[in-house]
């Protein structure tokens, strides 16, 4: 029962991050556009630390033994999904992205890290997950790193969707020629 549960929580948080992060919505939100971003960065940041927390709180045995190596592999892995972010973020304002200042319209970047995958923040993500399920190795890490690398195909296509609509014949041509997650390959 635990393990539907936090797949059904995770599903719920998908559904709602994708869903409050539409124009749609947007448009109808009373205030400015940094007041929206503020408050959906609010959301987003709790509900995944509660999801977290439940998925520590799940508890199980570990699917496989950790040794200090393991241990070593998984922060190193996390560590290099953090500095991707990190570099993301030097194409894209931290605090725009948080909703402390406006977005600035920047166009499309194709420049830093941005050279080299489409998706900086999805091949971070999926870095930090993987070191997090090596670290923590128990079903429900497993189930919780599933759902995400679910979410982050899904997340993709919407995210493409967006930006072909955005900057158009330029991102189309910018997409034949860079990866979206992992450089030359994915």
């Amino acid at each position: 029962m635990s393990y539907a549960l936090l797949i059904a929580a995770w599903i719920m948080y998908f559904f709602l991050h994708s869903f409050l992060a539409t124009d749609k919505v947007k448009s109808k939100f009373p205030g400015s556009a940094r007041n929206y971003r503020l408050l959906y960065s609010a959301f987003s940041t709790v509900a995944l630390l509660l999801l977290l927390f439940y998925n520590a709180w799940i508890g199980g045995d570990r699917l496989f033994g950790r040794s200090d190596f393991l241990k070593y592999i998984s922060l190193f892995l996390a560590g290099g999904g953090v500095l991707i972010i990190n570099a993301a973020f030097r194409n894209y304002s931290a605090r725009a992205f948080l909703g402390l200042t406006e977005e600035p319209d920047q166009g499309l970047v194709t420049s830093g890290i941005n050279a080299w995958v489409r998706h900086p923040l999805y091949s971070g993500t999926i870095l930090i997950t993987l070191g997090f399920f090596l670290f923590d190795p128990r079903a429900a890490t497993l189930i919780s790193v599933a759902c995400v690398w679910i979410y982050l195909l899904i997340g993709i296509r919407l995210e493409e969707r967006k930006l072909i609509l955005r900057y158009g014949k330029a991102y189309e041509k910018y997409r034949e020629e860079v990866a979206a997650i992992i450089p030359f390959l994915l």
